[in-house]
């Protein structure tokens, strides 16, 4: 498989038992700062979340609030990298990548999981803002931060 030899640098996996967004937020950061404090190799987590919106750290989030996801009440969530306001549910499978690196990585790391996808059969491409698409439909997006020569990826 494509991954199969970078994962030799990411060896750890790790399956969050958690629904709650918070704590899968704060999951990562724990990861990242795990990765700070020792001479690690990496994380690939992978969870789900309970209904929530979750925006990025920069995001004004009253401003990214839809009227429908204001009327049902959703709970909203900050995450501490960049990018958009997602929508996350049961249904959506969240995952993360840390490993030693920065920002400049990320297009490596994209196209690790692009060759997955595409190893899986799903013609995945990547789209406008690093975001992955399959047969022209968005299905999924990506957001980072990179601090202390760690990387956080995820989508």
């Amino acid at each position: 498989m494509v991954i199969s030899s970078y994962m030799q640098d990411v060896p750890l996996g790790v399956r969050s038992p958690w629904g709650h967004p918070p704590l899968n937020i704060a999951l990562e950061e724990g990861l990242r700062a795990d990765m700070t404090a020792r001479a690690g190799r990496g994380y690939f987590l992978c969870w789900r979340n309970e209904p929530a919106v979750i925006v990025g750290r920069n995001q004004d989030a009253l401003a990214e609030l839809t009227p429908g996801a204001r009327a049902k009440g959703l709970p909203v969530y900050r995450r501490t990298s960049g990018g958009g306001a997602v929508y996350h549910d049961r249904g959506n499978l969240n995952w993360s990548l840390v490993v030693r690196g920065d920002l400049r990585d990320r297009e490596r790391l994209l196209g690790l999981v692009l060759g997955v996808l595409q190893a899986l059969g799903i013609p995945a491409e990547e789209g406008p803002r690093a975001g992955i698409y399959a047969e022209k439909f968005k299905i999924g997006g990506t957001a980072s931060a990179a601090a202390h020569g760690i990387l956080l990826f995820h989508g």
